[in-house]
C-alpha cells in the first residue's frame, strides 16, 4: 500500500453493522503483526475483538548464504527484505552471513544491484527507499554508522539527507570474527559478515543475545550447522 500507515489502520479495522442481526462485522479477518509486542498490543485494541490477531515478536532473521547458494537469488532477496519499508521492519535481517568462498562475489553483485535502488520521496513512484518514518530514529542510525565506521563500504557508506530524512543503501562489511550483528537498525543497512566455515556460524546463532531474539533464518544454499538448529530446543 502507497497509503500513510494511519490512513491504512483506520480504513481496514473500520466496522459495520448487519442491520438485521445488530452483529458487528469487520472490514478485516486476519492481521499478522511482526514486531515489538508493546506495539502489537497497541494495535490490537484498535481492530475488533472477533478479528483473528497473529503477533510476531522482533527477530534478528540472519540470512546465510553458503558456497552452494544460487547468488543472483540471494542478492535479490537481500535487497528486498532489507530495503522493505525502508529497513523498518522487525523481519528485516540484522546480520547477513556469507561464506568466505561466495563473499567476494556476493559483495560484487549486491554492489552492482543496489545501484539500481533509488532514494528518494515517494512523490516519485520509481523510488523504493522512502524517508525514515520517525526524525528521531536518526540518531540512532548515526550513531550504529559510528560504532562500525571502519567497516563501512567505501562505494555505500552510509549518506543522509538530514532534512528529507533519507538514508541511503549503506553496507557494512564487519568479518562475523569480529564479532555478529545483533541490533535493529530500522534503515537501508546490509550488515555482511564473512564466515570462514560452516562451523563458524556457531559464534552468531549460540551468542548470548541471538537466543534473546531467535525468531526466523534464510538459508540459500546447504548448511550442516543450520540444519542442527532444527532439533535445538532451550
Amino acid at each position: 500500500s502507497s497509503e500513510e500507515r494511519e490512513t491504512f489502520i483506520r480504513k481496514h479495522s473500520l466496522c459495520k453493522i448487519n442491520p438485521d442481526t445488530k452483529k458487528r462485522i469487520s472490514s478485516t479477518k486476519v492481521v499478522i503483526f511482526t514486531g515489538n509486542p508493546i506495539n502489537a498490543t497497541r494495535l490490537r485494541k484498535i481492530f475488533d475483538s472477533e478479528v483473528l490477531f497473529i503477533a510476531n515478536g522482533a527477530g534478528h532473521n540472519p540470512v546465510v548464504v553458503t558456497p552452494s547458494a544460487n547468488l543472483s537469488q540471494a542478492v535479490d532477496a537481500c535487497i528486498k527484505v532489507q530495503t522493505y519499508n525502508q529497513g523498518q521492519d522487525c523481519a528485516a535481517p540484522n546480520a547477513i552471513l556469507v561464506h568466505k568462498k561466495v563473499y567476494d562475489g556476493f559483495l560484487k553483485l549486491l554492489k552492482v544491484r543496489l545501484k539500481k535502488v533509488k532514494t528518494g520521496p515517494y512523490t516519485n513512484k520509481l523510488n523504493i527507499i522512502g524517508p525514515i518514518s520517525e526524525r528521531k530514529n536518526l540518531e540512532k542510525i548515526i550513531c550504529i554508522l559510528n560504532e562500525n565506521s571502519e567497516w563501512l563500504d567505501s562505494a555505500y557508506r552510509g549518506n543522509l539527507n538530514i532534512k528529507d530524512c533519507l538514508v541511503s543503501p549503506t553496507i557494512i562489511a564487519k568479518p562475523l570474527a569480529r564479532g555478529g550483528n545483533y541490533e535493529e537498525a530500522f534503515a537501508p543497512i546490509f550488515f555482511v559478515q564473512k564466515y570462514e566455515k560452516d562451523s563458524e556460524l556457531s559464534s552468531y546463532f549460540e551468542n548470548s543475545r541471538y537466543e534473546e531474539n531467535a525468531m526466523y533464518i534464510t538459508v540459500f544454499g546447504e548448511s550442516k550447522y543450520v540444519e542442527s538448529l532444527l532439533h535445538y530446543t532451550s
